[in-house]
């Protein structure tokens, strides 16, 4: 965001809180639920949706899952049925009824170190 402009000004009187030095910058996620207060319901769906389909539409699993494992076989399987569901809802644009999403939180939480 940037300093003193009229966005930075408005999103501070909705409730965000800039950083102030560069360790606070840390804080700023990207890929965790983190919700702004000016954030709509349908946004945030919106976002939760793009974050996970991206992961899916152009074969992340396949290209970053090299060590053969059967965990690595079943995310790679499981990512390749999901991908033509991922591709609609990107092309769409539709986030309604996103069931992926707590199963894409225990995945991630399974693969934690891995890229996927």
């Amino acid at each position: 965001m940037v300093p003193n402009s009229e966005l930075e000004k408005k999103a501070i009187a909705m409730g965000y809180k800039a950083p102030q030095k560069l360790e606070d910058f840390i804080r700023e996620e990207t890929e965790q639920h983190y919700r702004h207060p000016w954030f709509t319901d349908e946004v945030e769906n919106l976002i939760s949706m793009l974050q996970i389909t991206s992961y899916f539409v152009d074969h992340k699993a396949r290209l970053l899952l090299e060590e053969p494992s059967g965990k690595n076989m079943i995310i790679k399987l499981a990512s390749m049925a999901y991908r033509p569901l991922a591709r609609l809802r990107f092309a769409k644009g539709y986030a309604g009824f996103l069931f992926e999403e707590p199963l894409f939180n225990i995945a991630r939480k399974l693969t934690s170190g891995s890229s996927v």
